[in-house]
């Protein structure tokens, strides 16, 4: 069985409740959704087999490092995946994988295998796709079962009242979960950081844990 790759890559963790951590990210090719602020080169570089893919990690990995499941949108191949991760979790090399939140089907698929999901929201307005409402809903509730926290991208144009929909669906889910408010890169300085902070306070009558969080690997100018 082939995986589809766009690239791998040794980096620090530059989004979410993570950043900082060592990874070795294995970007998946394809998406099925356009983001419009959207800047990744997910386009099919390589096909993998299993053992080739393991290799390829083998060669980047050191202790202390995730194994990051990234895209576009890796649960594309949750077929494939479900073969493969169970290659590392022999190894107890910890899986982070992180997702649009809309696939809960082949979410469930690789879940067993997987440590923590960073789970996107994706706001209407800012991302110029959907709504999604239900999917987000429905992954959300399936991706409880194991660590979760969400991000979502906040430009000027963010609504609040998209953005309460979004913060009353992780509440009823379990305020306990991190929510992360990331200003589109293009926009931090043009009203969209100060977007965030007026969201956070926002967010923070109804949920526990809620960060702002710039994409801090371009900042650093690292992949």
């Amino acid at each position: 069985m082939k995986i589809g790759i766009s690239e791998i890559f040794l980096s620090l963790q530059g989004e979410g409740k993570y950043i900082g951590t060592p990874h070795v990210f294995v970007r998946l090719a394809g998406c099925h959704i356009r983001c419009r602020w959207c800047d990744t080169d997910f386009s099919l570089k390589e096909t993998l087999s299993c053992e080739d893919l393991l290799g390829r990690i083998k060669e980047l990995y050191h202790p202390g490092c995730w194994i990051s499941f990234t895209g576009g949108e890796p649960l594309l191949q949750a077929e494939e995946l479900s073969c493969f991760l169970p290659s590392l979790k022999e190894r107890k090399w910890p899986v982070y994988l992180e997702t649009n939140g809309i696939l809960a089907g082949p979410l469930k698929k690789v879940i067993d295998c997987v440590d923590v999901i960073a789970m996107d929201i994706k706001l209407p307005s800012s991302a110029g796709q959907g709504p999604f409402w239900k999917e987000h809903e429905e992954f959300l509730r399936a991706a409880s079962a194991k660590e979760v926290f969400v991000k979502t991208v906040i430009t000027p144009e963010t609504s609040d009242d998209e953005f309460n929909r979004a913060v009353d669906l992780i509440a009823r889910r379990s305020p306990e979960i991190t929510l992360c408010l990331q200003p589109e890169h293009s926009g931090l300085f043009k009203g969209a950081l100060e977007k965030c902070r007026a969201l956070q306070r926002m967010a923070a009558l109804r949920l526990k844990d809620v960060r702002v969080i710039p994409q801090v690997h371009k900042l650093m100018l690292i992949p």
